[in-house]
């Protein structure tokens, strides 16, 4: 089990991935000799093969430090970074050195990766497709299997495919964010209309109708209507808690305040 970390820039621009495979260390038997490992790209290790808090932060520092080709590009000027929610981008280690090198840190709210995500919405699918084709291409010639040694084999020619800077922008045109085309992602939300076709007597009980809630022995409460009712009840507790254990109550005095409206169901 592995798992890879990318990341895609609005110019068109993929950067270097990281690679977290399941494992207690490193063993040297995961690099294959005949395939060289890139040095721009990362590797990590876990129990879970998932990534953590402190990988997290290694490749925010990696790829967006001051030393690094992205801050380059900026020479000095604020930049953004888009993210998930996943627990590993708003520690505060992670926050506080977005903000100490000049990083906006934009969180997308909870289940809209789907359409704000570049990533998700314009590269993970075709990146999946080029996986599946070739190990299933490479299985009709008799391959066994992928292993740590021979991964980054497989990977790298399904990134050279789906990392193009055609794919890259596209995937930033289609969330909106870049051209910036807040309507984008709003065209795709489906339009619900729940007031319009849900009928009223599903919306308020009927007084005159036991709730499904209630035991079927039960009788419905009175529902209070207007401020003669809130007074009423009101003026008992007071009574009551004057008189100590007696459990009876002069009439209250007439209220002069209008009564509320009753209800009216949506047209």
């Amino acid at each position: 089990m592995a798992t890879v970390i990318e990341a895609i820039c609005a110019d068109g621009e993929s950067l270097s991935p990281m690679i977290i495979y399941k494992a207690e260390g490193f063993q040297v038997g995961w690099f294959d000799p005949t395939m060289p490992f890139p040095d721009d790209v990362l590797c990590g290790y876990s129990p879970n093969g998932w990534t953590d808090n402190e990988m997290g932060l290694g490749y925010l520092k990696h790829h967006f430090g001051p030393k690094s080709q992205s801050a380059k590009k900026v020479q000095g000027k604020y930049w953004m970074i888009i993210f998930d929610g996943h627990e590993s981008h708003i520690l505060q280690d992670f926050l506080q050195y977005c903000i100490d090198h000049h990083i906006i840190a934009c969180c997308l709210p909870p289940h809209s990766t789907n359409l704000l995500q570049p990533l998700d919405v314009g590269i993970f699918s075709p990146y999946k497709n080029y996986y599946a084709q070739l190990l299933e291409k490479e299985f009709c010639y008799g391959w066994y299997g992928v292993s740590k040694a021979n991964f980054w084999k497989f990977l790298s020619q399904v990134r050279e495919k789906a990392f193009t800077i055609q794919n890259v922008k596209s995937a930033f045109a289609t969330t909106g964010i870049y051209p910036l085309d807040r309507y984008t992602a709003l065209r795709k939300v489906p339009a619900y209309d729940s007031i319009k076709h849900t009928d009223p007597k599903l919306m308020y009980d009927d007084p005159s109708e036991p709730s499904k809630h209630q035991r079927p022995q039960s009788k419905p409460y009175r529902q209070l209507e207007s401020r003669q009712d809130m007074s009423l009840v009101n003026h008992n507790i007071n009574s009551i808690s004057n008189k100590g254990s007696t459990n009876t109550a002069s009439p209250p005095p007439k209220s002069h305040c209008p009564p509320y409206p009753p209800l009216q169901a949506p047209s």
